[in-house]
């Protein structure tokens, strides 16, 4: 007898606090939205070149130049993931590189 009421208090707030909360059937509020990613589709689209990278004045840089791509996207929070780049970047192997800030 002694274990109910002590899951009874433990359950009565939530139960109560869950009659506060007004959600309609069939949506879920971002607050308590957990998504698992499970379904994904592939967007086409540009993506930033993430290559760092030191330029000849012997500063670390990230290249961020737009290239051609593709990223899987979550079709119910819209994450995206697992970039693949289409094409190479104009910098190549990004190792002779000049910059403003490092001449």
């Amino acid at each position: 007898m002694l274990f109910k009421k002590e899951v009874y208090l433990l359950v009565a707030p939530s139960l109560i606090w869950g009659q506060v909360l007004k959600i309609q059937p069939g949506e879920i509020p971002e607050e308590l939205f957990n998504c698992m990613h499970l379904a994904r589709v592939p967007i086409n689209m540009d993506l930033q070149c993430l290559k760092r990278y030191t330029c000849r004045g012997g500063g670390q840089h990230v290249c961020l130049l737009m290239r051609p791509g593709q990223v899987q996207r979550c079709t119910y929070c819209g994450d995206e993931a697992e970039p693949q780049y289409f094409e190479g970047c104009l910098y190549g192997t990004h190792t002779d590189i000049n910059c403003i800030e490092h001449q």
